[in-house]
């Protein structure tokens, strides 16, 4: 972990940095790889009349750039991500969702990110939710995303987040603030344990008419399907 301006946290481990710093480029074979990969999935699933829409959040030192420490500069013209999508633009037939240009103009008003975290706030997730929803309502029109007025911010008290917490800082607090939402959910959850303490999460819906989802992700899912789950008859 670093500090940047403004008491900011910054992960530096796996490869954070360089690909901050725009130094650990995808080669062409790589790239040729995923696109391949990718739309040979895409195309089995659509034949199957299932939609496939590929999410890529941002680390965080990408929206909050300003607030890296200066001794840790930006050095290549191009990131992994850039290089990627501009492949996948050129030779691919998959969607990928850039979340970028829309965290980085909700940034201008408001954090989007904790911190003192790796991760994304409510607010950083509700845009996500916006821009995912909005590319999945083409295939699902039902799936318009709700407007934030449709949520109440709630101060919910202090806790320690993970960079903290990976530096041995157990007792340094950040706020955390929720959109909660002003509606009804009727949601169930149901986990079933794998070997190696994981296990698969079931939600379902008490609206049987909805789509359904399938889910892989990481930890930046956690407060992101807080706002996507409520819209499908099952995720898992």
């Amino acid at each position: 972990v670093v500090i940047g301006e403004d008491d900011w946290f910054f992960f530096t481990g796996e490869p954070s940095i360089p690909d901050y710093q725009n130094t650990a480029l995808l080669k062409p074979g790589k790239l040729a790889r995923l696109q391949k990969n990718l739309d040979r999935l895409n195309r089995d699933l659509k034949e199957k009349g299932i939609t496939l829409l590929v999410i890529i959040p941002p680390n965080k030192s990408t929206i909050y750039s300003q607030n890296m420490p200066e001794q840790i500069p930006v050095i290549g013209a191009q990131s992994r991500l850039d290089q990627f999508l501009e492949y996948m633009k050129l030779n691919g037939n998959t969607h990928i969702l850039d979340l970028r240009p829309a965290l980085i103009e909700a940034s201008q008003s408001q954090a989007v990110y904790y911190k003192t975290d790796t991760h994304w706030n409510d607010i950083g997730a509700y845009y996500g939710y916006v821009e995912t929803m909005s590319a999945l309502t083409a295939d699902y029109p039902v799936l318009a995303p709700h407007p934030i007025s449709d949520f109440k911010y709630t101060h919910t008290g202090n806790s320690v987040h993970d960079l903290p917490l990976l530096m041995g800082l157990p007792n340094y607090t950040e706020e955390d603030w929720l959109l909660l939402p002003n509606f009804e959910i009727q949601l169930s959850e149901e986990k079933n344990a794998l070997r190696g303490g994981y296990f698969i999460r079931t939600v379902t819906n008490s609206d049987k008419q909805l789509p359904s989802l399938l889910v892989f992700g990481d930890s930046f899912y956690g407060t992101f399907g807080r706002f996507i789950e409520p819209h499908f008859s099952r995720v898992k």
